[in-house]
Order: structure tokens, then C-alpha cells, then sequence
């Protein structure tokens, strides 16, 4: 083989190894029935502060201070919940659904409110805190409905 055939086979053949090791992963991932533990142990490791595990943008603490990543969108519906733990600064989607092998999951996207506006879930609006709460403070769905 010519020099430049063997780099290439050389470098096919570090794809593949990369491809079955990254195929590994994601299948022990999927098979675990205890993402909070994955997910713990990946924040550790990766010394994540809780606005990067909510991928909320970078500057997200010079918005809100001290952001807390307590809400979960298990036995949730889909909807737009405000995360009253974040003083409805914080807004979360959730999304049920299931995999190709059956496994119920849920999918959370996050995002933050800038500055002084917060989430009106029944609306999918920001709002300026100086106007009236017009949902308590309990989450609810996108219609408005409560869910403990």
C-alpha cells in the first residue's frame, strides 16, 4: 500500500473504534433505568453548575443568581411549566414520549425570563413582575391547570 492509502485506512479504522466506544456509551445510557444518578455523576465530573445543566445561556447567573435545578417533568403532560423555585424566572417544556424499545421518557428543555419579567404559563409570555399574578404560584399546565 502507498503511504497515503495506509493513513487512510489508519484513520478510517480510528473512526470505527471511535464510533463503537461512543455507541457503548449511549447504549449503557439508554439502558440505565436511574437518569438523576446519570446525571448527578456527569455533573460531578464535569463540575457543571446548575444553569449548564438546564443549558441555559451563558450569561443566565448574571440574570438570576443562585438558579436551582429541582424541577422535574416526570408524570408531567406536555406543556410550558414556570419553576416557582426560580421565582417563575425560570420556564421549563416538557415533553413525554418514548423510544424506539418502549422506554418511556421525558424530554426538558429550559429557559430563562431576562432581567425582570417572568413566565405566564396560560399566556407562553413574559411578564414585569409589577403587573398582577395571574396564576398562583403552584405549577400548571399550559391551559392553566395545576399539576402537583
Amino acid at each position: 500500500l502507498s503511504k497515503m492509502a495506509y493513513l487512510r485506512v489508519k484513520h478510517f479504522v480510528i473512526f470505527l473504534m471511535v464510533m463503537q466506544v461512543n455507541a457503548q456509551r449511549f447504549r449503557r445510557v439508554e439502558n440505565d433505568d436511574d437518569d438523576d444518578t446519570i446525571i448527578s455523576a456527569l455533573r460531578d465530573v464535569s463540575n457543571q453548575t446548575k444553569a449548564d445543566t438546564l443549558n441555559l445561556p451563558a450569561n443566565a447567573s448574571t440574570i438570576r443568581e443562585n438558579i436551582t435545578d429541582t424541577f422535574s417533568c416526570e408524570n408531567r403532560t406536555y406543556g410550558y411549566y414556570a419553576d416557582v423555585d426560580n421565582e417563575c424566572q425560570v420556564f421549563h417544556v416538557c415533553l413525554p414520549s418514548q423510544t424506539p424499545s418502549g422506554r418511556n421518557v421525558t424530554y426538558r428543555w429550559s429557559f430563562i425570563c431576562p432581567r425582570s419579567p417572568n413566565m405566564h404559563e396560560g399566556r407562553r409570555l413574559h411578564r414585569l413582575q409589577r403587573l398582577p399574578r395571574l396564576l398562583p404560584p403552584q405549577h400548571g399546565d399550559r391551559q392553566g391547570n395545576k399539576q402537583d
